[in-house]
């Protein structure tokens, strides 16, 4: 376990890719560690990174606190013609363990029912049974994936 508030980049770059990674009401699913730390400014400001929680593809769980801003990406110090920035940030304070798949799948579940958002999904009941019948964590993750979470 690493103290609160502290940068966690290193435990998370040793993570087995891809993960899930689990927001208050939502997922996405990142490929590598680049994309796992690389975001908009809005989405960072909107807390996209707090009480984060990351699952691999081997069961690792990782608890986020929080992320900060490292730099802009790209030209122009990552501001495109909107005025919006991507960033990198370095993400702040974890503690790591491990989850069993049938909690994943129960913590994904949890997220479907706290945001009535995915209910316009016409195959929402289909993913859901996708989702039960996933045999390991790549198997999950990659379901996911397919359905463009």
């Amino acid at each position: 376990m690493i103290e609160k508030g502290k940068p966690v980049m290193d435990v998370l770059s040793n993570a087995q890719y891809p993960v899930v990674c689990l927001t208050q009401r939502g997922m996405r699913i990142r490929d590598d560690h680049s994309s796992l730390v690389t975001t908009t400014k809005a989405g960072l400001k909107n807390g996209m990174f707090d009480r984060l929680v990351v699952v691999d593809c081997k069961g690792n769980k990782f608890q986020i606190d929080s992320a900060r801003k490292i730099r802009g990406v790209g030209l122009f110090w990552g501001y495109d013609l909107f005025l919006s920035q991507k960033i990198k940030v370095e993400l702040l304070g974890v503690e790591s363990g491990s989850i069993t798949l049938e909690d994943l799948k129960g913590e994904i579940h949890r997220r479907f029912r706290a945001w009535g958002g995915w209910e316009t999904r016409d195959d929402l009941g289909d993913l859901k049974l996708r989702i039960d019948h996933a045999k390991d964590f790549l198997d999950l993750i990659m379901v996911l994936k397919s359905a463009r979470i």
